[in-house]
C-alpha cells in the first residue's frame, strides 16, 4: 500500500469511526506505519493489560521500530477491533513501558514491566511525562527522519 493510499484509507476509517485521524497529529506516522510497517502480533499479555484484548489474545499490528543505545522503541497500529488502536513502547535495560493512545494522540492507558516484577498499570498522572516524551520522539524525531511524503525534504 502506498503512503497516499494509506492516508485515503485512514480518511475512510475516520469517517466510519468518527475519529478525525486524517487531520490529527498522528495522521502521517499512522499512514506510514500501515504502508511500510512490518506485520505481526503484539503480546497478548500486554494487550490484555491495556484492555485491547481479552484472555491474553494477541493483537495483529503493523509496526515501526527503532533501536539505539541499548533501548528499543516500537510504534504499533491496528484496525483489528474495527477502529484505530495506537500503541507505543519503550524498552530499556530497567523496564518496558507501553502506552495505549487514542487516534487523536491522547494517553489512554499505560502498563510497565520491570525485570523480575509483574506487569503493572501506571496511573495516568505518573505516566504522562514519559508518554509525552515518547510520543514526541516518534512525531518530532523519527517522523522527521523518515517522512518522505509530498512537501517533505
Amino acid at each position: 500500500m502506498t503512503a497516499l493510499a494509506a492516508v485515503a484509507s485512514m480518511a475512510a476509517l475516520a469517517a466510519q469511526t468518527g475519529a478525525p485521524v486524517e487531520n490529527g497529529p498522528l495522521a502521517r506516522i499512522v499512514a506510514i506505519a500501515f504502508a511500510t510497517g512490518f506485520g505481526g502480533p503484539l503480546s497478548g499479555k500486554i494487550c490484555t493489560s491495556l484492555g485491547v484484548t481479552v484472555n491474553k489474545e494477541v493483537l495483529p499490528v503493523e509496526q515501526l521500530s527503532a533501536a539505539s543505545g541499548g533501548n528499543s522503541r516500537s510504534f504499533n497500529v491496528s484496525r483489528h477491533r474495527g477502529h484505530l488502536d495506537v500503541i507505543i513502547s519503550l524498552k530499556t535495560k530497567e523496564e518496558t513501558t507501553v502506552f495505549l493512545m487514542s487516534a487523536q494522540g491522547d494517553l489512554e492507558k499505560t502498563v510497565q514491566e520491570k525485570p523480575g516484577e509483574q506487569l503493572r498499570e501506571v496511573p495516568p498522572a505518573d505516566a504522562m511525562a514519559a508518554f509525552q516524551r515518547e510520543k514526541s520522539w516518534w512525531l518530532d524525531t523519527w517522523l522527521k527522519l523518515h517522512d518522505t511524503g509530498p512537501g517533505r525534504k
